[in-house]
């Protein structure tokens, strides 16, 4: 069955099966920062000479190096009861479990010799074997696979596109003797095969292809491609070496008094130049995921990631579909190898200054990376508590989108869709790049960069600031709808700041700036606007409430808004709630949506006084060039409000208006 026997108290038996039970190992002298280099003696473990050889440099080098923490961490992933074992059994635990997983890695290899040399059936027979002990390996917790492959050793080797999809297969319920007989000739340097031996086994289900609709709906707009590659280079190329910059800065002054140093100064200097000479692996990694060539090498390989067909009329209905997912995902993969290498640039800066890295290098550089594109793992350990607290407000989304309940659970998927990418968003602007972030401090362990944050972000709230004493910035568009026709008819646009005799929208440059802009706005809003009675408590309050509408304005979230707004009672709102559920099941709605209001020269809307059916047919209308022409237009005092610089507005990731 793959199960290890368990010893009392619910850890892993001091035995394993065959070998002599592990005696505690001597410790050494401790290190540095709590950590205890306890020798890991080999010898007690039950390996070949040439296992023990090969494991020897590998693991004597990583398991012999975890701090105390990281061994009671990956104990407890991997099913070990620290309590049972001393820190040294344990060590000499984890190793055991890495011999397990080299064990496969090394029945993989005779499987594809096998396979080279034409022996299909000998090559069955070891990748059902490699499957099962696969299974079980993968069974002892994840924890411990994360802390491993962190460090690039074996648990690395054994995460590889083989078993990556034979855990789908496992999951999926296909028999092993079934997908280890059917992948016994599949190369698995061949993508095309790997996909079409896993599609044979899991076809593509009916959800999947209309998943994949409702994504190229949404995101088929060249405009969407413009924004991402905007908002992912302003914190990649922008954000990141400033904050690095500053980080040193504050870090160097911590250490005036006494504090360990964690940060060098000219490491913002570093990220750039670092950054510069991966242009062309980034190019490279963007060119491999458009053509898909890398997706099962993910380490985020899902069902998901697998194209759901690549022959016939299937795999070309799919290709075109999926070329807009496709670009987003190599323009991230892009921005991602650039962080990946300034964060490493930036790592050499700081230990060539003698300072000590907080964590594994490589952990390091995949956090940062993801982080910057906005696709950070939730629940960090040690992120703060109001980032935590999000986490969990994503997680119940989450498990609406997962319910069940075919119902609860499409409502979910259609109305709240991007959640990973919608809640890092919302955490950077709201409690990290934010006077706010201040509050993240409580449960944040790295203060130095929780305190960066946090000023780079007052710092932009109180520019604001100044901004507004010269009537130079826009708040929401008002609900009302003859004063949302007035606010448009003057060149107004939410969310923006007067530059000359243009307004220019904010709202889609970095969280890091248009969140603080936001918060400002909604707080001077709010002040204007409320009542003279009003305490000074109520109307920060109110301000707070009305901050949250610019979050739910956002393009990524405006299904969410359009929720709110028809709960509201906002008529257009009704319309386009309704309208937005149905319309994602239409493929490219936001391709010819796009060239329909960059062809048109007046604004349109829905009339709220027709019927309901008229009122979708209209809303559907407005999507196509031509069709759109036939809808009502938005007028003001008896005249249409022209549209404001269509073209331009079409391709820049800012929109500007004219005053």
């Amino acid at each position: 069955s793959g199960e290890q026997p368990k010893a009392p108290g619910g850890g892993m038996s001091p035995a394993k099966a065959g070998a002599s039970p592990a005696a505690p190992v001597p410790p050494r002298k401790p290190g540095k920062k709590g950590k205890t280099n306890t020798a890991l003696n080999t010898n007690r473990m039950d390996l070949t000479p040439e296992q023990r050889a090969q494991l020897d440099p590998k693991v004597q080098a990583v398991v012999d190096t975890m701090s105390n923490e990281d061994v009671v961490r990956v104990a407890k992933g991997a099913g070990l009861d620290t309590n049972t074992y001393s820190p040294g059994e344990t060590r000499v635990k984890i190793a055991e479990q890495l011999n397990a997983r080299q064990d496969v890695v090394r029945i993989m290899n005779e499987a594809e010799v096998a396979r080279k040399a034409g022996n299909t059936e000998r090559a069955a027979e070891l990748l059902k074997q490699a499957a099962e002990q696969g299974r079980a390996v993968r069974s002892q917790g994840t924890d411990l696979g994360r802390q491993l492959q962190a460090r690039k050793i074996i648990a690395n080797e054994l995460d590889t596109p083989q078993q990556r999809v034979f855990k789908l297969l496992d999951e999926a319920g296909v028999n092993p003797d079934v997908y280890a007989k059917r992948f016994a000739g599949v190369d698995f340097t061949d993508f095309k095969q790997v996909v079409d031996a896993y599609r044979e086994l899991v076809p593509a289900k009916a959800g999947q292809w209309l998943d994949t609709v409702r994504y190229n709906s949404m995101l088929s707009s060249p405009l969407t491609q413009v924004v991402n590659i905007f908002g992912n280079a302003q914190g990649v190329l922008g954000v990141a070496p400033i904050e690095k910059t500053i980080k040193g800065g504050i870090d160097s002054i911590a250490g005036l008094f006494g504090k360990e140093r964690q940060y060098a100064a000219g490491e913002g200097a570093a990220y750039l130049k670092g950054e510069v000479k991966a242009v062309g692996k980034a190019a490279k990694a963007f060119m491999n995921a458009l053509r898909g060539v890398d997706d099962y090498a993910n380490q985020d390989f899902t069902d998901y990631n697998i194209p759901l067909a690549t022959q016939g009329a299937g795999g070309k209905v799919y290709n075109a579909l999926s070329f807009p997912m496709r670009v987003l995902d190599g323009m991230d993969k892009f921005f991602r190898t650039l962080a990946a290498a300034g964060e490493d640039a930036a790592l050499t800066k700081r230990t060539s200054k003698g300072i000590a890295l907080k964590g594994d290098r490589q952990s390091l550089l995949d956090q940062e990376a993801a982080y910057r594109v906005f696709q950070a793992d939730s629940h960090i350990p040690g992120q703060g508590a109001a980032l935590n607290a999000m986490d969990s407000i994503a997680d119940l989304v989450m498990s609406g989108r997962n319910n069940k309940n075919p119902v609860v659970r499409t409502l979910a998927k259609f109305t709240i869709p991007f959640v990973k990418t919608i809640n890092n968003i919302n955490k950077q602007g709201n409690f990290e790049y934010s006077p706010l972030g201040f509050v993240n401090l409580i449960g944040k362990e790295d203060k130095v960069e929780g305190i960066t944050r946090a000023v780079m972000g007052t710092a932009v709230f109180g520019t604001s600031a100044l901004m507004l004493k010269g009537g130079d910035m826009t708040w929401a568009e008002p609900r009302n709808a003859e004063e949302r026709a007035r606010f448009r008819a003057e060149g107004k646009q939410p969310y923006a700041v007067k530059i000359g005799g243009k307004w220019v929208g904010f709202s889609k440059l970095h969280p890091a700036v248009s969140f603080p802009m936001a918060m400002t706005a909604a707080l001077d809003d709010a002040f204007n606007k409320g009542e003279i009675d009003q305490s000074f408590i109520d109307k920060t309050l109110t301000g707070f409430a009305k901050y949250g509408n610019f979050m739910s304005d956002q393009s990524y979230a405006k299904s969410v808004g359009d929720t709110l707004g028809a709960i509201g009672g906002d008529k257009e709102a009704i319309a386009r709630a309704v309208s937005n559920q149905w319309q994602q099941l239409i493929p490219a709605r936001a391709l010819t949506g796009w060239i329909a209001r960059m062809t048109d020269d007046v604004e349109r809307k829905v009339d709220t006084t027709a019927g309901y059916f008229d009122q979708q047919v209209q809303a559907f209308m407005q999507q196509y060039p031509g069709l759109r022409q036939k809808t009502p237009t938005r007028d003001y005092q008896g005249q249409p409000i022209a549209a404001n610089n269509p073209v331009l507005n079409a391709f820049s990731p800012v929109r500007v208006t004219n005053d």
